[in-house]
């Protein structure tokens, strides 16, 4: 995902207000209750109308990163309804974008942070949010990636139980997004701080039975293969991809994912080895 990236004002300027942060962090307001009228959506017709607004905005900018009309968009809706638990979920969501693709690491933390901040107001006040779980789960995931690995071991087991929580309330959510963020992460992480590969083989092949087109679906199994070494079938999910991105409708989207699948490829004709 591409992103753009602007240092004028505060990040928290672009956030939720900080007296909801502080409210809801501290007890000040409970989370909402299930069956309770604001639970999720907004109260009125003008909240729905601006929710569905700003969720225009963040599909049509997501791709390139402008997500900042969006974030005031999302912003508006908090406005008039501070316990909309959609809203801070899809805020925190737009900060995995602004954080994608940031080149200064310490940079990346901040935005990655309001983000978790975010996803946990939203799984507060609707703790049966698919989406809150895995936007909080995946920006554990990338904030701790940020930090580097020996600084975020303690995210390892947080982000695991947001992703089985997810699985539980909605396995297919972003393309089987749970079982891939997990099978992504047991292939990451050493052997000697829980990963194993063959794990990870095992969450991605659940991801693809949900999502067989998704393409990170494929292309991590097939990484996750090539090190248990299942060359038959990780030359299977490559094959998938080559066909794939030969289709003139998907060359300009799948472009990069040429580029990785060569890259697997000549690893799987190189013994397997990691680069």
């Amino acid at each position: 995902m591409k992103q753009f990236w602007t240092r004028a004002g505060s990040l928290r300027a672009r956030c939720a207000p900080l007296g909801v942060f502080l409210a809801i962090g501290f007890g000040l307001i409970a989370p909402a209750t299930a069956g309770a009228d604001t639970a999720s959506d907004p109260p009125d017709s003008t909240g729905a109308r601006l929710l569905a607004q700003a969720d225009a905005l963040f599909e049509r900018d997501r791709k390139g990163g402008h997500v900042e009309a969006a974030i005031e968009a999302y912003q508006k809706v908090l406005a008039l309804d501070d316990r909309c638990a959609d809203a801070y979920w899809k805020l925190a969501r737009a900060h995995f974008v602004l954080g994608d693709e940031l080149s200064d690491t310490d940079e990346q933390a901040e935005v990655y942070r309001e983000g978790i901040e975010l996803a946990k107001l939203a799984v507060a006040l609707d703790e049966r949010s698919a989406p809150a779980h895995f936007w909080l789960g995946l920006l554990y995931g990338v904030f701790g990636r940020s930090r580097g690995m020996m600084q975020s071991l303690h995210l390892i087991e947080p982000i695991k139980a947001e992703m089985l929580r997810v699985i539980e309330l909605d396995a297919a959510y972003e393309n089987a997004g749970a079982y891939r963020v997990l099978g992504r992460m047991y292939w990451a992480v050493p052997r000697m701080l829980g990963g194993d590969s063959k794990v990870s083989v095992d969450y991605l092949r659940k991801a693809i039975g949900l999502a067989p087109a998704d393409v990170d679906n494929r292309t991590m199994l097939a990484e996750s293969c090539i090190s248990e070494g299942l060359r038959e079938e990780a030359r299977t999910h490559l094959e998938w991809l080559f066909a794939r991105a030969a289709d003139p409708a998907w060359a300009r989207e799948h472009k990069g994912d040429l580029k990785e699948a060569r890259r697997l490829l000549a690893r799987l004709e190189g013994g397997g080895r990691r680069d």
